[in-house]
């Protein structure tokens, strides 16, 4: 079974950009365009990392952050994917439990490199062969 990434982020060109090409590697994931379906998505995915922007029209990402490390799924990885590039945000994210902070803009090979770095490779479920 593929790795599953939960993939929180407003604008709407970058989720689908960012999903589509997560999908191409080999990656299960979903996206939201906000906080509010936040745990249900984790209760229904299950997943083995979320990426999460900080700021979301609906509700603070540092204050999901927060209550995701503060819950049942506290040792799911959360890599930060934020425009946000001042040093505190950065250290704010990771006193409150983020693994990774990426700054935007971010290449797209550099979000798969960091979760690699954090789950491991996208798991095939069928055998490739490649020359």
């Amino acid at each position: 079974m593929s790795h599953r990434i939960l993939f929180v982020e407003d604008n709407d060109y970058h989720r689908l950009m960012v999903e589509d090409f997560l999908e191409s590697r080999g990656y299960k994931i979903r996206s939201l365009p906000d906080g509010r379906e936040l745990f249900t998505a984790i209760r229904e995915l299950q997943p083995n990392a979320i990426l999460l922007d900080l700021k979301l029209p609906d509700q603070d990402g540092y204050q999901l952050l927060e209550q995701i490390k503060d819950s049942q799924w506290k040792n799911i990885p959360i890599i930060i994917i934020s425009a946000y590039a001042f040093q505190h945000e950065q250290e704010r994210a990771f006193n409150l439990g983020a693994c990774r902070y990426l700054t935007k803009p971010v290449r797209l090979e550099q979000i798969v490199q960091t979760i690699i770095a954090e789950i491991g490779p996208p798991q095939c479920s069928q055998n490739s062969s490649s020359g």
